[in-house]
């Protein structure tokens, strides 16, 4: 199928590594022009050669160091792709994740804020400064990568939950802000999947239920698959399938939407 991205310019954050990565294989197999950013300036020289290697060298892969929480970085990032580009037609928030294992009265205002800012604050920055390079797009798109705890609260981590569940409804605000602009807006919404979150929260786990990594892993597993109708763990390449669909040209008619990727892990009918 001709997804109609070839040529196209796309900005994943947080792209070092798990979803993002992924996602930035994906966009760049259909002929997207990519840029990877992360905080870690080696791991995105390993992933653009990865790219490249597996690609060939018909597409244009940019790595740039970014902090998302930097305003000030995040500026100078833009200015690169409008002085590179002059537009943008893909963006990709991907930056988030939970930062610990902890029950609502074990958080401190501080833990709180960085949550927050690390989750929906990343997207808030980033998705302000994209909107005019993202107009003067034929094709525009944002695609948000959010969670199922923002819909579906679990038994911990509420304040990654509340940022989860900001991040759903800033996403229907934008549909409605930037639809007569032609800019599309919807939001992927997933339970975890294998990768680097994954080891994120078996660590977690382990640091939080004071067991080691192995038994930590196994109650992870065992959490998250009994959720799941599929019975199995995702992998970041069932999200960025999504994640190419929703920056094509077939998809120009779907904005303002929440979909789940995530093994039947949501069991509410909306």
């Amino acid at each position: 199928m001709n997804c109609g991205i070839r040529g196209r310019v796309a900005l994943i954050t947080g792209s070092s590594r798990g979803i993002g990565k992924a996602s930035a294989v994906a966009l760049a197999k259909e002929g997207a022009h990519v840029i990877i950013t992360g905080r870690d300036k080696s791991k995105l020289r390993i992933v653009k050669q990865e790219i490249i290697k597996e690609i060939g060298l018909g597409i244009t892969i940019h790595s740039v160091q970014v902090d998302f929480m930097d305003s000030v970085q995040i500026e100078k990032l833009f200015s690169f792709i409008y002085s590179t580009y002059g537009s943008l037609d893909i963006l990709v928030n991907n930056v988030g994740g939970a930062l610990r294992f902890r029950h609502f009265d074990e958080l401190t205002d501080e833990m709180w804020r960085e949550t927050l800012d690390f989750n929906l604050m990343s997207m808030v920055r980033v998705t302000r400064i994209a909107i005019p390079l993202l107009k003067k797009s034929t094709q525009p798109r944002i695609i948000n990568i959010s969670s199922n705890v923002g819909r579906q609260p679990g038994v911990m981590n509420p304040d990654y939950g509340a940022a989860k569940a900001g991040m759903i409804y800033l996403n229907k605000y934008l549909s409605n802000d930037l639809g007569k602009y032609g800019i599309t807006v919807n939001v992927v919404t997933l339970s975890t999947v294998e990768g680097d979150a994954w080891d994120r929260s078996v660590e977690n786990m382990s640091g939080y239920k004071g067991v080691d990594a192995e038994n930590a892993e196994k109650l992870f597993l065992e959490e998250v698959v009994s959720k799941m109708v599929l019975k199995k763990p995702g992998k970041p390449e069932d999200i960025a399938n999504l994640v190419v669909f929703l920056a094509s040209k077939q998809a120009r008619f779907i904005t303002g939407t929440c979909i789940a990727v995530d093994g039947g892990t949501i069991k509410s009918m909306f």
